[in-house]
């Protein structure tokens, strides 16, 4: 298995975001109609990063862009988790090992709790979220999950 590489987000990274968002992942993430939409979310990501509000790393493999997860805490011991694969690399357990490297982060920073939420039609993402443990919580338009990383809870 070649390695990942997680990086935070980067002004580097435009291009490839854009590309990204050309494909599929655009249902899950979003579909920037011109490279200056990307740069400008991009711009607010990193803004973002800078205040501490929010991460963005993005994953390669090589010089592929593998995907995107962002963890976001929303308490002391409480993260909110959006992620999305390119689909050159779905189906192959490439989200399993981003999603199951940034739990192992976590767990060793003190995060007790860990929410994941995906439509309810992205059968692939709820899957994955139940392969790592995760329970739904929520029955709304979308799917809803919570993985407590502290056993004792």
């Amino acid at each position: 298995m070649t390695e990942l590489i997680f990086k935070q987000l980067s002004y580097d990274d435009v291009e490839n975001i854009f590309q990204a968002s050309r494909g599929n992942v655009a249902d899950y993430f979003y579909k920037f109609e011109t490279l200056e939409e990307a740069e400008e979310w991009v711009n607010d990501a990193i803004r973002k990063q800078a205040e501490g509000s929010k991460l963005e790393y993005v994953v390669y493999e090589g010089e592929n862009l593998v995907g995107m997860i962002s963890p976001r805490y929303i308490g002391p011991t409480t993260v909110d988790i959006g992620m999305w694969v390119d689909v050159g690399f779905q189906g192959k357990g490439y989200g399993k090992r981003i999603l199951g490297a940034l739990l192992a982060e976590l767990e060793s920073k003190g995060v007790q709790e860990v929410i994941y939420e995906t439509d309810k039609d992205n059968l692939a993402s709820i899957a994955l979220a139940k392969s790592l443990g995760f329970k739904l919580s929520d029955d709304s338009n979308t799917s809803v999950f919570k993985l407590f990383l502290d056993k004792g809870i």
